[in-house]
């Protein structure tokens, strides 16, 4: 991207102060990420998008052309008003912008800075990518997994044991929800060494639906000894739960051979 940023600013025929100026940052800054010693912060990059009328495929992918006459209708993850629905970029929540989304979800002008991108699939709706962090949601998302998802207008929409991703003071999650008493949700990780939790109605920012998901767990080949792990873990406790059963059946004067319950013979002296 810094090349593209560098060819950028000999097309415009500006100085480095002029075109660091422009966008808002100094001179010093500008040096650190033409030369790929610093990265290009969200923010800037809106600033460059905003500055310059940029492309936001050229930008980020050097991808067709340059600049744009139009404004880029990203806010809120709704469509543009044009007809044309292909068109409509999704706003990603990245690593790098969860820890500011859940104050500043509701400000378009934010939702702005965030990168956009066209989803084959999801053309109509309102919608929003999320990255998925840790492992309780293993091995249905995993570490590093990017979820779309669509808005729930309706808390008492939802279905229970649905997909979400949940917006909170507390921060962004993904669980399985379901409805408790008193206008209180049931949030459920998939990864049974997690304990589910309870959220008020009330303290809920925002709710998404997952719909899908962009993942290359598929390659990851070290990913499958986890998978392994939890299988061998969940067969263990299975074989446990057998043992106590005979242990019970036992203590009861019967055994079961060939599908029938049979007595114990008892050892003679």
């Amino acid at each position: 991207m810094e090349e593209r940023i560098l060819s950028l600013r000999r097309l415009l025929n500006l100085s480095q102060k002029d075109f660091a100026n422009k966008i808002s940052i100094t001179q010093a800054a500008l040096s650190q990420i033409e030369s790929g010693k610093t990265m290009l912060s969200v923010s800037t990059m809106y600033s460059l998008i905003r500055a310059f009328e940029l492309r936001t495929d050229w930008l980020l992918f050097g991808q067709g052309e340059i600049f744009s006459h139009q404004k880029i209708d990203t806010a809120r993850g709704t469509p543009p008003n044009s007809q044309n629905t292909s068109n409509q970029l999704i706003p990603f929540v990245d690593k790098d912008a969860e820890a500011g989304y859940p104050d500043n979800c509701a400000d378009s002008e934010y939702i702005k800075t965030l990168g956009a991108y066209r989803i084959p699939g999801f053309e109509e709706g309102k919608f929003r990518m999320f990255n998925i962090s840790g492992d309780s949601m293993h091995p249905h998302l995993c570490e590093n997994e990017v979820v779309i998802t669509e808005a729930v207008d309706k808390i008492e929409s939802i279905q229970e044991n649905q997909l979400c991703v949940i917006i909170s003071s507390d921060g962004i999650v993904a669980k399985r929800v379901f409805h408790d008493n008193n206008n209180t949700l049931l949030l459920k990780s998939d990864n049974p060494k997690y304990k589910a939790y309870k959220l008020a109605y009330s303290d809920v920012i925002e709710i998404w639906e997952i719909k899908g998901k962009i993942t290359t767990e598929f390659l990851n080949k070290t990913k499958g000894s986890t998978d392994e792990r939890l299988f061998t873990h969940r067969l263990e406790e299975l074989e446990k739960t057998v043992d106590i059963l005979k242990s019970a059946l036992k203590l009861d004067g019967r055994v079961r051979e060939n599908g029938e319950l049979k007595p114990v013979k008892k050892d003679e002296d």
